[in-house]
């Protein structure tokens, strides 16, 4: 399964609670506002309808991240103080239990399989309503023009000023409307013939009513969602709940233009004695018989049945939901198999997390601390805690199942994109299951650098190749464009990296965060000169040390046409409240 589709599959899923929750706020709102205004229960229940539409769209789009190839800057952190002690300098082996897989990565292979068949199922019922409204013009005759002119005047009466075709047609049972750009009003023979002049107007202003409200065009969009969320009770009856307002809101403009509710209430109940099943795609709902009570003032028939229809749709989705719930709360992302083991004492420098293909995740030597702020993702600058255990070096090499982990992209580099987030929330699992790790988030209003363009633009220097690596060697070395990253006293480097990479870069260096505000699009190749950090070299550090009399970062970057500004901002701060030695198995 490619990217799409498993984002596709991710929101259709999603889609049972998020459709339970529009048909719910539906239902609660429509027994609210009770028998009050046609109108103002079908804008209610159209914007129900959007919302059903819209949320898979959204989902999707949301779940489908096309990752461009980037590359993150590459530093050297500044180390931590404190040392393990030796009651620490023990091996801990710890293997992580293997979870079930996820809901998502079991159902995967069966939804987007079965959706389809469903889809084109329903999609036949679109076919033969097309087929069958193409029948219906083609059979039709024109009404004479005593007819045609009763339209003209009550089309005038509405405001009505586009010309509509009205024809008489034995194929239909009752009056309705077919097309959208160039409506035409179906009229059986019978109805034309068993009522009177005022009544034939009353309906006559009704079927205007639809051509004016672009009904037609409304009932193909619902006849759309309801074929491709076929699966989901509460997008019929949603639908449905339109379909019934929809005709009060034209009986409603029936009896204004005829200014007698009970002759156009006779009309219903004539037309009733000969209805048949409803056109095919054209704007028709509800029943008549409700309707005429509703006209003359009896009962609510209708509104309880619906309501009835609807908390059962409701009550089917909220089953699946509590299903789905139970089981999603037993598939903790957790990694198959896992090592954690105490850092050997000694040892020289260390290495951050590595997201590897495979669903493999490892680190050498990697403080606490920065495994937290891998499996967070976020700077390490922004990880609070007063743990010494923060410091204390891991050997980490985990592997999660394949099966719970979104598809391999189309290079290297998208296929870590894509699986690192799931990654991610297994290191979280880890660390709260094996080191008992409880943080909190704090979003504060910090001092930050503003990364923003010069008064003469920028500088840089477009990419002129793709520096995405092939494999996991050239991953770690750099790409095919070679090393990247650095530090003051070499210089930084870059190549295709957006100025955002950039930012991250230079914050592991100063003493704020720098956030890019340039607005500067596409990738780069970027060589920012070594500088001074304003700090003596240390004569015991074997690493090299930035020139104390050399230009400052703030006069560096403006090489580059870009400035570093002083401002404030929100920064979220993540704040360990409590965290254990992990114990042995």
């Amino acid at each position: 399964m490619n990217t799409f589709g498993f984002a596709l599959t991710s929101a259709l899923v999603d889609f049972v609670w998020q459709g339970t929750l529009v048909a719910l706020a539906l239902l609660l709102g429509l027994h609210t506002l009770g028998r009050r205004s046609a109108q103002v229960r079908y804008a209610l229940s159209s914007v129900a309808l959007v919302a059903l539409i819209a949320l898979p769209i959204v989902t999707t789009a949301t779940r489908y991240r096309i990752v461009e190839p980037g590359h993150s800057a590459g530093f050297t952190a500044p180390r931590f103080s404190v040392v393990p002690s030796p009651e620490d300098e023990r091996v801990m082996d710890v293997n992580v239990r293997r979870g079930p897989a996820p809901v998502l990565t079991r159902l995967a292979p069966w939804v987007l399989p079965l959706w389809s068949i469903g889809v084109l199922l329903l999609s036949l019922r679109l076919v033969a309503g097309g087929v069958h409204v193409r029948a219906l013009r083609r059979s039709a005759r024109s009404a004479d023009e005593q007819l045609c002119d009763r339209l003209s005047k009550v089309a005038m009466r509405m405001g009505i000023r586009r010309r509509i075709q009205l024809a008489i047609s034995s194929r239909t049972d009752g009056p309705g409307v077919i097309g959208w750009l160039r409506p035409i009003i179906m009229l059986p023979p019978a109805t034309v013939m068993g009522l009177t002049t005022e009544q034939l107007d009353a309906v006559l202003a009704h079927e205007l009513a639809h051509v004016r409200r672009h009904d037609y065009l409304v009932n193909i969009v619902q006849m759309m969602a309801e074929t491709l969320l076929f699966y989901h009770p509460a997008v019929w009856w949603v639908s449905r709940q339109l379909r019934i307002e929809r005709e009060l809101c034209c009986d409603d403009e029936a009896v204004r233009i005829c200014g007698d509710a009970t002759s156009y209430a006779r009309a219903l109940v004539t037309m009733a004695k000969l209805q048949g099943p409803a056109i095919a795609m054209a704007a028709t709902g509800g029943s008549l018989s409700d309707r005429v009570r509703r006209l003359l003032g009896v009962g609510g028939e209708e509104q309880r049945r619906s309501a009835a229809f609807g908390l059962t749709a409701i009550a089917v989705a909220l089953a699946s939901i509590t299903i789905a719930s139970v089981d999603a709360q037993q598939d903790t992302a957790r990694f198959e198999v896992a090592s954690v083991k105490l850092a050997s004492p000694g040892g020289q420098g260390f290495t951050g997390i590595a997201f590897l293909p495979g669903g493999v995740v490892r680190g050498t030597r990697t403080p606490l601390w920065g495994v937290i702020s891998s499996a967070y993702d976020i700077n390490w600058r922004h990880l609070e805690g007063n743990s010494e255990l923060l410091n204390v070096r891991y050997d980490i090499e985990a592997k999660a199942d394949t099966r719970a982990l979104p598809p391999d992209g189309s290079s290297l580099e998208r296929t870590i994109l894509s699986q690192s987030p799931m990654l991610r929330e297994m290191l979280k699992t880890l660390l709260a299951e094996r080191f008992k790790l409880a943080i909190h988030v704090e979003r504060r209003d910090s001092p930050i650098y503003a990364l923003v363009v010069g008064p003469n633009g920028h500088r840089l220097t477009p990419a002129t190749r793709d520096c995405s690596p092939r494999n996991v060697e050239e991953m770690f070395k750099g790409g095919p464009c070679g090393f990247q990253g650095g530090g003051p006293a070499g210089g930084f480097r870059l190549r295709s990296a957006e100025v955002s990479g950039l930012a991250r870069g230079l914050t592991n260096f100063l003493d704020r965060t720098v956030v890019d505000r340039t607005g500067i699009a596409g990738r780069f190749d970027i060589d920012v000169p070594p500088w001074s950090t304003g700090v003596p070299p240390r004569p015991d550090s074997d690493e090299p040390q930035p020139d104390p009399d050399g230009p400052s970062i703030f006069t560096v970057i403006q090489q580059l046409g870009l400035r570093l500004e002083a401002a404030r901002g929100p920064i979220d701060y993540y704040v360990v409240d409590h965290l254990e030695r992990p114990t042995p198995n």
